[in-house]
């Protein structure tokens, strides 16, 4: 017998045996719905322990992510002349002043308006965010790195949120704020809004969205109240020690995990952070 050639055959017979289990098991695991993949696993079982801290998670927990730099940014500033060029805008028919626009700390921007009625017809949460994106539209902020968040009502007034996103991702800690009367007025608005410069040369890898809710326990447990998860997702924040003092610095990627009380917690999306 010509062992050589016998060898040769098994090492080849080996090899395609292999193959065929490996195409068999890929096979199942993507195409068989009633078997989970492994992310599937290892999101029931974080689901399971998030649920045995009183956690509930209303909103998809994101199975794949891709290595991010970090983000150079630095605030958007205002002077006396934005002031001018914003406030012929803001007259009513009798070309009377209705408001009144201020620069904050050279890097808030607030409108604040006086004597508004409190009779009328009342609006809604849909028509109080109408209300609050047509101001933004008059005054040249609806652009498109604005996202809408969230609506707030206190029983009186109607508080519409919008945030940051750059290439698809959030930006903390900038943000827009529109605060309208339960008659359709506008009654207060804020600015704080950031530029980026420049994405890092190099990317790091992003912990996994089931390990930044592990990581996330510990600070939801010192809320009070119930905890209902409504948004997981990744983006950039920048959080300078004094707001006040920052013009520019790092924003780096973070895990934002919103509560449906309004609540927000960050977890760092890199290892080393």
């Amino acid at each position: 017998m010509d062992w050589s050639k016998a060898k040769n055959i098994l090492i080849i017979a080996f090899i395609v045996t292999n193959v065929f289990l490996v195409i068999t098991i890929e096979r199942n695991l993507f195409r068989e719905p009633n078997l989970p993949l492994p992310i599937d696993k290892t999101i029931q079982s974080v689901t399971h322990i998030m649920e045995e801290k009183g956690i509930d998670i209303q909103t998809d927990i994101p199975r794949t992510v891709t290595p991010m730099p970090v983000l150079e940014v630095e605030y958007e500033t205002y002077e006396d002349q934005d002031i001018s060029r914003l406030a012929p805008r803001d007259k009513d028919t009798d070309n009377r002043p209705k408001g009144k626009f201020e620069i904050v700390n050279e890097k808030v921007l607030v409108y604040t308006a006086s004597g508004i009625s409190k009779v009328g017809t009342k609006i809604d949460d849909e028509k109080s965010r109408d209300q609050a994106e047509g101001f933004l539209e008059k005054y040249g902020f609806m652009k498109n790195d604005v996202e809408y968040w969230r609506t707030n009502f206190d029983g009186e007034d109607y508080t519409i949120v919008f945030k940051q996103k750059y290439k698809g991702n959030f930006l903390e800690d900038s943000y827009m704020k529109v605060q309208v009367t339960e008659f359709g007025a506008i009654k207060y608005f804020e600015r704080i809004w950031l530029k980026p410069a420049n994405l890092g040369d190099s990317k790091n890898e992003i912990i996994s969205s089931t390990k930044a809710l592990l990581k996330a326990i510990e600070k939801l447990s010192e809320t009070e109240g119930p905890k209902t998860i409504v948004d997981i997702s990744v983006g950039y924040r920048f959080d300078p020690p004094s707001m006040q003092s920052a013009k520019s610095g790092t924003a780096f990627p973070v895990w934002r995990i919103a509560l449906e009380d309004g609540k927000t917690i960050f977890i760092d999306a890199y290892e080393s952070y």
